[in-house]
C-alpha cells in the first residue's frame, strides 16, 4: 500500500494548481501568510497559507514551514511550499526533518529530497533502502532514482544486486527513472548500461520492457540493430515492445531498413513488424506489404493485409477485393475490413472499377462497402445495379438505396418492385423504397402514388405500405381513399395500413370504421382507435376517446381491450368508468385489473384519493373470482394500510 505521504503529496500536487497562476498581490503577502501561521487558526487556513507561502515565500518563511515539517495534518502543505525553493537552506531542513520523522512523514520527506534532486541527501537516503517500512524503502528507491547522480545510481545498482527479490522491483523503478532522467538531458550513453542490466532476463517483464524501451532512446544510432535482433529472438515480450518502439519513430531511411528485413524474420517476428510498419504510416513500406500478402504463411498474410488498411491505395483494391472471396474466411473478413479502412476518394472510384470487373459474389461485397465508406459514389453504382438478375447484387443495391436514396429514386425503386421476380425479391425493395419514402414524405408520395393505379395488385399493396411509410396527412389521405378501391385484397391492405396508423390524425377515420357495418372494418378500426387512445396524454382527450370507443363495442374481447386502456388514465374519472364493469360477468376481471392498477397511482396523492382507491380495492376482491386478480388487489390493499 503506498504511503499516506505520497498519497498526500500527489493530492496537493492537483489542489495547489492555482497558486502557480498568481504572483505575490503586495510585499506584505509573505507577512501576512506567515502571520497566519503562528496564530491559531485552524488546519484549514493555514493549508491556505502554505498554498500561498509556496508562491511568495522567501528564504524568510523557512523556519515557520520547516516547523511544520512534523505536524501531521500540514507537513504535507508544508514540503509543497518548500519543494520549489532553491535555497540550500531548504534541502538542511529536510536533512534535519528526516532525522525527527518516521513513517509516513519521513517517507514525505524523502520523496521531497527527490523532488528537489537533493545531491547532497544520497547519504541519508541510502539506508532506507533496507528499511522494514516497505513505503519507505519504495520512497528511497524512487527519490534516489529522481535524483539522478551517479552516486545515487550507483547506491541503486549495488542494493539491487544484494537486495532479496521483493525489495528489487522498486530499486528497479528507480533505475528506470534515473536513466530516463538522464536521457532527457542528452546523457544517453551514460544510462545505456544500466538499461542494458535491467533488460536482462530475471528482472519483472515491466522492467525488461521499460529499459528496452528507453534504450533505444539512449542510443538512436543503435537501436535498428537492437530493435530488429528483438524481432529475431524468441523474447515475445521483447517482439511486442521492438515493434512499438519502431511504430513510434519516423524516417523514410529507417522505414526502408525495416521493411528490407521482414522477408528474414520468423513468422511471429514479421507479424510484429508488419505491425510496427502500419503504425509508421510511411508508404516507403508499401511494396514490402504488399509482397508479404503472397507469405505461405495465414497469420503473416493477415498481418499484411490489415496493415494495409494504414499503407494501402487505390492500387490495392482490385488485389483486395479478390481476396474477400477467399476460401479462409479470416483472410476474406480481413480484406473487407481493410477495403473499408483505407482512405481516400481514388479509393472509392477504385472499387466502383473494381465491381464491373468481379463476380456477382463479389460486386455486392463492394457495392456494400460503398455505402459503409459513404463514397460519394455509392448512389449512382446502387441506381445502376438495383435491377440486376443477380439476388445479393440487387439486395446490397437496395441496402444502398434504402440509406442514401432521395426523392429522385423513387421511380427505380417502383420499377424494382414492379419487376421483382419473387416475394423475397419484392420485399427488399418494398423495404427500401418504404425507407426512402419515411425520410422524404410528401416529396416522394406522387410517384408513387401514381404507380397505384397500374401496377399488379402485389406491387400495388407494397406500394401502399410504402405510402403509410411516409407518413403524415397526403399519405392518410390516400389510405384512405383506398379503402374504397375496386379489389377487395387491396381494401383489405388499406384497412390494415389505417388500422396501424400511428399519429392521432388518424383518430376520426379509425373511428367512423369501428362504427361499420363490416365486421372486419369495425374490428380494425376500434382497434386502431384504442391504440391511438393509450397514446394520447391529455386525460380530458383519452376520457372522451375511451367512452365513445366503449359505445362501440360488441364482443367482451373488446371490452377486454378498452378496459385495459382505461387503467393508463390513473384519475377517479377512470375508477368511474371501471367500477361499473365489475358487475358484468362477461369482463369483471379485465376490469378488476385496470382498477388495481388506477388505484395503485392513485392512491399516492392520499386523502380521498387514497380512500377512493381503498374502496375501488375493496370492490374489486367482492366482485372478481380470478385468483390472480384477487392476489394482487390484496397486495396493492396491504400496501396502502
Amino acid at each position: 500500500m503506498k504511503s499516506a505521504s505520497l498519497f498526500s503529496f500527489l493530492i496537493l500536487s492537483i489542489l495547489f494548481v492555482p497558486a502557480f497562476r498568481a504572483a505575490a498581490a503586495d510585499d506584505g503577502a509573505e507577512a501576512k501568510w506567515l502571520a497566519v501561521l503562528n496564530s491559531g487558526a485552524d488546519w484549514q487556513e493555514k493549508q491556505q497559507a502554505c498554498r500561498e507561502l509556496r508562491v511568495v515565500g522567501t528564504i524568510q518563511s523557512l523556519p515557520e514551514l520547516a516547523a511544520l515539517l512534523t505536524d501531521p495534518q500540514l507537513a504535507g502543505y508544508a514540503r509543497f511550499a518548500m519543494e520549489e525553493m532553491r535555497y540550500p537552506e531548504v534541502d538542511a531542513l529536510l536533512h534535519d526533518a528526516l532525522t525527527k520523522t518516521t513513517g509516513a512523514q519521513q517517507a514525505g520527506i524523502v520523496i521531497t529530497m527527490g523532488a528537489r534532486r537533493d545531491a547532497s541527501a544520497v547519504s541519508l537516503i541510502a539506508p532506507l533502502l533496507e528499511s522494514p517500512d516497505a513505503d519507505l524503502a519504495r520512497a528511497a528507491a524512487g527519490a534516489l532514482g529522481r535524483i539522478a547522480t551517479a552516486e545515487s545510481v550507483d547506491v541503486l545498482m549495488q542494493f539491487r544486486t544484494k537486495a532479496p527479490e521483493a525489495a528489487r522491483f522498486p530499486a528497479e523503478e528507480g533505475l528506470l527513472a534515473a536513466a530516463e532522467r538522464w536521457i532527457a538531458e542528452k546523457k544517453g550513453d551514460q544510462a545505456a548500461p544500466v538499461l542494458e542490466v535491467l533488460i536482462a532476463p530475471g528482472a519483472p517483464a515491466n522492467v525488461r520492457m521499460g529499459a528496452f524501451y528507453l534504450l533505444a532512446a539512449a542510443q538512436p544510432d543503435k537501436a535498428p540493430d537492437r530493435l530488429l535482433a528483438a524481432l529475431a529472438g524468441e523474447d515475445a515480450d521483447l517482439r511486442s515492445m521492438a515493434a512499438r518502439v519502431i511504430s513510434e519513430t519516423k524516417g523514410a531511411d529507417l522505414t526502408a531498413r525495416y521493411a528490407a528485413a521482414l522477408p528474414t524474420l520468423s513468422t511471429d517476428g514479421q507479424v510484429a513488424l508488419l505491425r510496427a510498419l502500419a503504425g509508421r504510416g510511411d508508404a516507403a513500406a508499401h511494396p514490402t506489404v504488399v509482397q508479404a500478402i503472397d507469405n505461405p504463411e495465414k497469420t503473416v498474410k493477415v498481418a499484411a493485409i490489415k496493415t494495409l488498411a494504414t499503407l494501402g491505395n487505390a492500387d490495392d483494391v482490385a488485389r483486395l477485393a479478390a481476396l474477400m472471396e477467399d476460401a479462409d474466411a479470416d483472410i476474406a473478413a480481413t480484406s473487407r475490413a481493410t477495403l473499408a479502412t483505407i482512405e481516400g476518394t481514388a479509393v472509392d472510384a477504385a472499387i466502383k472499377t473494381a465491381i464491373g470487373l468481379s463476380p456477382a459474389t463479389v460486386q455486392a461485397k463492394l457495392i456494400d462497402l460503398l455505402l459503409d465508406r459513404r463514397a460519394e459514389q455509392a448512389l449512382p453504382t446502387a441506381v445502376a445495379y438495383v435491377l440486376n438478375r443477380d439476388v445479393p447484387v440487387r439486395e446490397a443495391a437496395l441496402r444502398i438505396l434504402a440509406v442514401l436514396g432521395t426523392k429522385e429514386n423513387t421511380s427505380i425503386l417502383i420499377t424494382a418492385i414492379d419487376t421483382a421476380p419473387d416475394a423475397a425479391a419484392r420485399g427488399a425493395a418494398e423495404n427500401a423504397l418504404g425507407s426512402l419514402c419515411a425520410r422524404c414524405g410528401d416529396e416522394a408520395l406522387p410517384a408513387v402514388v401514381n404507380a397505384m393505379g397500374c401496377s399488379r395488385i402485389d406491387s400495388r399493396m407494397a406500394l401502399l405500405r410504402a405510402v403509410g411509410r411516409a407518413g403524415g396527412a397526403k399519405a392518410l389521405d390516400c389510405v384512405v381513399l383506398s379503402l374504397n378501391d375496386n379489389d377487395e385484397t387491396f381494401r383489405n391492405e388499406a384497412l390494415r395500413e389505417l388500422s396501424d396508423w400511428p399519429t392521432a390524425d388518424a383518430a376520426p377515420q379509425l373511428l367512423e370504421l369501428a362504427k361499420s357495418d363490416q365486421e372486419n372494418r369495425h374490428v380494425l378500426g376500434l382497434r386502431g382507435y384504442i391504440r391511438l387512445a393509450r397514446a394520447v396524454t391529455v386525460p380530458a382527450d383519452k376520457a372522451t376517446m375511451l367512452i365513445a370507443a366503449m359505445d362501440l363495442t360488441r364482443q367482451p374481447e373488446e371490452k377486454w381491450q378498452v378496459l385495459a386502456a382505461w387503467g393508463t388514465l390513473k384519475s377517479a374519472q377512470s375508477l368511474d368508468a371501471l367500477l361499473p364493469f365489475l358487475q358484468d360477468t362477461q369482463v369483471k376481471n379485465e376490469a378488476g385489473s385496470a382498477v388495481i392498477t388506477v388505484s395503485a397511482e392513485l392512491a399516492k396523492a392520499g386523502g380521498e384519493a387514497k380512500t377512493r382507491a381503498v374502496d375501488a380495492l375493496k370492490a374489486v376482491i367482492a366482485a372478481c373470482d380470478n385468483p390472480a386478480v384477487l392476489e394482487s388487489a390484496n397486495r396493492v390493499l396491504a400496501t396502502l394500510g
